[in-house]
């Protein structure tokens, strides 16, 4: 069966709902755990990384440069524990527009793992997605046991996920408009860019003629202090920082 064949309709509607929200939450937790030797075992359904211990289902592996569901693996009858999440996802797959549940083996030319892994870990329950990597292979995981709060995502960090959204977004500019609302902005839309507001900070988006990001510039205000201070606002600046795609 040729790509083309393959019906996402469905998928690409979540790709814009939960991508960025995905990726957010998947960023924190590997800040969290960054640098921690991690050792996991899928009879179980438990990930170590370094003293912590997690519970988590596996999404599937990645290498070869295809992308393999957890089902579809030849040592899955071993991870009974860790296929729980992986199963509902494939029965999702007889449904239409979910071509990408169903089929075994996924080209990254078609959906990534990425996008695999963000979709899937919000529509499963706002679990972050780990790729843990083993020598050529990563293996890709959903951390059930772990909470990870996307509104207490440092502002500094929604140009970069902004910047790497995928080429393939079906629309990138309600993407960004349903994440920054999530994260408790304000949206204000224009032709040709996007500007969200909130107390702490704001960002405007532009886009070029064919939808996709052009630029994000970034305003983070400092915290009001909870009490007058003497001089205040002497020294206070807000800070602003601009970044094109490409040029990060």
């Amino acid at each position: 069966m040729e790509d083309s064949d393959l019906d996402l309709s469905k998928f690409e509607a979540d790709m814009v709902n939960y991508y960025l929200a995905g990726a957010a939450r998947a960023r924190l937790f590997q800040d969290s755990v960054a640098g921690r030797p991690w050792k996991v075992d899928l009879a179980k359904g438990e990930l170590e990384l370094g003293n912590k211990k997690f519970t988590v289902q596996v999404l599937g592996t990645y290498a070869e440069n295809y992308f393999l569901w957890s089902w579809k693996n030849p040592d899955a009858k071993d991870w009974t524990k860790s296929l729980t999440l992986a199963n509902k996802l494939h029965s999702k797959g007889k449904k239409p527009g979910y071509a990408v549940f169903r089929e075994g083996k996924v080209s990254p030319k078609w959906v990534t793992p990425e996008e695999i892994a963000y979709v899937a870990g919000e529509i499963s329950g706002r679990f972050p997605a780990y790729f843990a990597p083993q020598g050529e292979v990563a293996v890709v995981l959903l951390i059930t046991s772990a909470s990870v709060d996307i509104e207490k995502l440092p502002v500094v960090y929604i140009s970069g996920l902004i910047l790497d959204l995928p080429p393939t977004m079906p629309n990138p500019r309600s993407a960004i408009g349903i994440f920054a609302e999530g994260l408790g902005f304000t949206v204000d839309e224009k032709e040709e860019s996007l500007t969200a507001n909130r107390e702490d900070a704001s960002f405007t988006v532009t886009f070029n003629k064919e939808g996709q990001v052009n630029e994000v510039s970034l305003e983070a205000s400092p915290p009001k202090p909870s009490k007058p201070a003497r001089h205040a606002g002497r020294g206070i600046t807000k800070r602003t920082t601009r970044t094109r795609r490409g040029k990060m």
